[in-house]
Parts: C-alpha cells; sequence; structure tokens
C-alpha cells in the first residue's frame, strides 16, 4: 500500500473569520469532487468541534460554516493556535485549509498588526509613446529612398590619413590592464588529511556495529555515578561493549524539559554525558521532539507519557540512528521507513484516551482553552495498518511488565531487546514504541527490569541490538 501526498490530499480555503465568530471558507476532494469532506475546528491536535462542507456557494464548491464552541481572536489563526482541518470521509486523506491572502490581511488590520503581505501595488500606466512609435505597414506606392535605422549617436567619420600625426595618438593597449595583478592571486592552500572512520566490525553475527569499549572497568564507574539508573547502564554498557553487542540509549524527555523554567538537558542527561561509555551511544530524542512544528502535542496531558505522535519521532529517529551506523542494508530500512510512512496521524479519526487522568486534572495542568478543557485523545490507529505483513506471534512466557514476539515478514532480520522501567515498555497501543517494533524487526523482547538486569543475563543469549528506554 502506497499513498503519496498528491493522490490523498484535499483543496480549499478558509476564506474568514467573520464578526459574528464564525469560520467560512470551503474544502474539496479532486478525487470525488460530489463528496462532502468533514471540516475540524482544531487547537493542536484536539478537536473543538466539526462541521460536513455541505455549503452552497455561488463558485458552486462545497463550503462550510462554523460555530466556535467560544469566541476565537484573530491571533488565534494568526499565531498557528486554531487551525482548521479537512478531513475526507471514507479514506485516509487530510489537508490543513489555509487562509486567503485577504483573509490574513483582514485579520492583521483587526490585530493591530504591520502587515505581513506588502500591499497590491497598482501598476502605473504605460506611456502613449510605444503606442505612437509602434511600426505600421507601409503606405503602397512611391516612397523616399529608405534612410538607415536611426542610431543612438551617428558614428564619428573616419578621419584621413595624417603622415604627420603623432603616434601618441594611437590607443593603448587594453590587454596588459585587462589582465589580473599577480598579487591577487592567491597560492592554493593544501587541504587537511581526510578523517577516516573507524572501521566497522567484520563479525557477520552482529547486525549492529559495536562502539568502542572504554577502559574504565565497571566497578570504577559505579561509584563514581550517584543515579542508580545510570550506574546500571554503565555496567550494561562496558560489558555489552566489551562482548561486541550493540547498545543504544534513547531517553524519553518530561515536556517541561523542552518548555518551561526547566527548559534544557536533564540532571540525567547532563551526567551521561560524563559518562564515555554512555555518551557514544545516546540518542538525542529532546532535541527531535524540541525541533518538531507543534512540540506540545507530543506529550499527554501529565507532561511525561508520550502520545502517537511522539513515538513516531521516537521511531524515526531511531531508524535513522541505525542507518548512520550503516550496519543494516539499506533496502531493509527503506522498507522499515516505508511502511512507518503509511501511518498519518492528521488523517485518522481520533478516540478518546481512556488510560489518562480525568478532564478536571487536566485544568489544573494549564490546558484550559477560553475556559474549555480539550478532551485527550489519540489517533485511531490499528493493526490494519500492517494488513499486508504476518502477525507477530508470541515467543516464551508473555507476563506483566516482560513480552517476546516474532513477526517473520518484518524487514529488519535483527533481534532485539529493549529494557526499559516500568510504565514505558510494552505494546499496548501505538503510544508505546513496542507497538511499532514488533512489526518491524524479527525478533523482539521487552523487559520493564531495566534496574535488575544483569550484564550475564544479556549474554548468556546475546542479541544483536540492546535498547534502553529510560525517563529522560
Amino acid at each position: 500500500m502506497s499513498m503519496t501526498t498528491a493522490s490523498r490530499g484535499l483543496i480549499g480555503f478558509v476564506d474568514a473569520l467573520r464578526l459574528d465568530g464564525s469560520v467560512v471558507g470551503w474544502a474539496q476532494d479532486p478525487r470525488d469532487p460530489t463528496s462532502t469532506p468533514v471540516v475540524r475546528l482544531m487547537r493542536g491536535t484536539s478537536v473543538l468541534t466539526e462541521v460536513v462542507a455541505n455549503q452552497q456557494r455561488d463558485d458552486g464548491k462545497p463550503g462550510f460554516h462554523i460555530e466556535p464552541p467560544a469566541p476565537l481572536r484573530p491571533e488565534d489563526f494568526l499565531e498557528g493556535r486554531i487551525r482548521v482541518r479537512a478531513v475526507a470521509p471514507g479514506r485516509q486523506a487530510a489537508t490543513t485549509l489555509a487562509m486567503t491572502p485577504r483573509m490574513r490581511e483582514t485579520l492583521e488590520e483587526r490585530a493591530g498588526w504591520v502587515p505581513t503581505v506588502a500591499p497590491r501595488a497598482t501598476p502605473a500606466p504605460a506611456p502613449a509613446t510605444p503606442h505612437v512609435a509602434a511600426p505600421t505597414p507601409p503606405t503602397p506606392g512611391p516612397a523616399p529612398e529608405a534612410e538607415p535605422a536611426p542610431m543612438a549617436e551617428p558614428p564619428p567619420p573616419t578621419p584621413a590619413p595624417v603622415p604627420d600625426a603623432p603616434p601618441a595618438q594611437a590607443p593603448p593597449a587594453p590587454a596588459p590592464a585587462l589582465r589580473p595583478a599577480p598579487a591577487r592571486e592567491a597560492a592554493p592552500q593544501p587541504l587537511p588529511p581526510p578523517i577516516q572512520p573507524p572501521p566497522l566490525a567484520a563479525d557477520p553475527a552482529f547486525v549492529i556495529a559495536p562502539t568502542p569499549a572504554p577502559g574504565p572497568a565497571p566497578a570504577a564507574l559505579a561509584p563514581a555515578v550517584g543515579d542508580p539508573v545510570l550506574a546500571q547502564l554503565a555496567e550494561i554498557a562496558v560489558a555489552l561493549n566489551a562482548a561486541g553487542v550493540g547498545l543504544l540509549h534513547m531517553p524519553v524527555p518530561p515536556r517541561a524539559s523542552v518548555f518551561g523554567l526547566q527548559a534544557g538537558p536533564t540532571e540525567r542527561e547532563k551526567a551521561a554525558m560524563e559518562l564515555p561509555s554512555l555518551a557514544a551511544d545516546w540518542i538525542p530524542l529532546r532535541a527531535a521532539l524540541a525541533r518538531q512544528a507543534q512540540p506540545m502535542a507530543l506529550w499527554r496531558h501529565d507532561g511525561e507519557r508520550q502520545t502517537v505522535e511522539g513515538t513516531l519521532v521516537a521511531l524515526r529517529l531511531l531508524l535513522a540512528v541505525l542507518r548512520l551506523r550503516g550496519s543494516l542494508p539499506d533496502g531493509a530500512l527503506l522498507r522499515a521507513e516505508a511502511l512507518v510512512e503509511r501511518a498519518d496521524p492528521a488523517a485518522l479519526p481520533r478516540r478518546e484516551v481512556t488510560d489518562d487522568p480525568p478532564a478536571a486534572d487536566a485544568a489544573g495542568l494549564g490546558l484550559a482553552f477560553l475556559g474549555i478543557v480539550p478532551r485527550e485523545t489519540e489517533p485511531d490507529l490499528t493493526e490494519a495498518l500492517f494488513a499486508d505483513l504476518p502477525h507477530p506471534v508470541p515467543v516464551g512466557q508473555t507476563k506483566a511488565g516482560l513480552e517476546g514476539r516474532r513477526s517473520p515478514g518484518a524487514p529488519l532480520v535483527l533481534r532485539l531487546a529493549v529494557l526499559t522501567t516500568p510504565g514505558l515498555g510494552g505494546s499496548a497501543s501505538a503510544a508505546r514504541l513496542g507497538w511499532w517494533l514488533r512489526w518491524l524487526v524479527r525478533d523482539l523482547v521487552i523487559a520493564e527490569t531495566l534496574a535488575d538486569t544483569s550484564p550475564a543475563a544479556l549474554l548468556a543469549a546475546p542479541p544483536d541490538l540492546v535498547l534502553t528506554l529510560l525517563p529522560g
């Protein structure tokens, strides 16, 4: 199943925010002009209200008229807090509708903003001279002898040779004056020698290239680390690197580390960067989340757990790191990336999240907007996204905090062990990384026993790669 932007996009515009508070515009599905798209008024990923684009317009396009649940201001649209999303019923197709230039100019004028679009300049009338001087066909009849075309300046007459003319009147040769001065020619500087990357492991038993083993022993590292989780990670890292097993660490940062008074690296990140055995394999998920267009929608209301959109950012970053390591076939990674790109959360209907705090608690988190507490919803992603793949089958004994999956149709022929703390593992929903990994890797084990796992237990049946998920 392949989709392109051109095949699933909708067209339309938001025409105006009227003085009575209503929002009007039009939306149409170019693949089915007779259909009536659903138009949603949204704040971030929360749907405030939705209507059907079935209003009659003079131009024949399906129009919509939205009555917001609370008054809107021009700044809500200009600053991107409010957006209008058109969704095609029956297929995964959605588009965020842009404002018309006239609507933007009107909202900027009402908000007292400096116009961001220069006013349309009125073209100056063309002079009448070119029209008068335009060539016209000649009138038949005798005409005087044609004169040469007028020039900007008549050429001077050629002077007759004068025998006594001094030689100084000869024009100087221009060639020497046009040559660049030798002093300006910079001598080429020698290029620095290229930096050769370290060689990858040649042992085919390991899919991921191991990182170089650091010098200090685990016993020397543990006392210097005050964080018990980092001390356990340092011990595991030294043992796995020495055995040639790949290792990656992905901290899941809270929302406060990107926004608010606590923005910046967390104390755990700062401590991890001081340990060479951890810094080399640390995945900067916090920076990737901060670069997203709407980062506030990447966390649940509690500010700790990630939404489906936040998990997709982490998954794409993980695949990018595996590509940079260069130890997996490009075809397998392309297949995995294509499977991930099938998911378009903005084009899916949303369902209410039932495992989060009630809406009354959300008001205490400062999530109320115009007196309305938005519902905690998520895209309705189901396993139908991978309908063309064999279903993963359980392996071993599955219990709380421990599960194993084997997927014969997975694109990444990889034995992956995921070590997490309680609450971060599992594959119950698309908001968990394990939900995606069980379809992408051949063998997967997820254990929420990071604090109690010994290196010897991992080396007893060594995986190709160990991924640790820990609170950031």
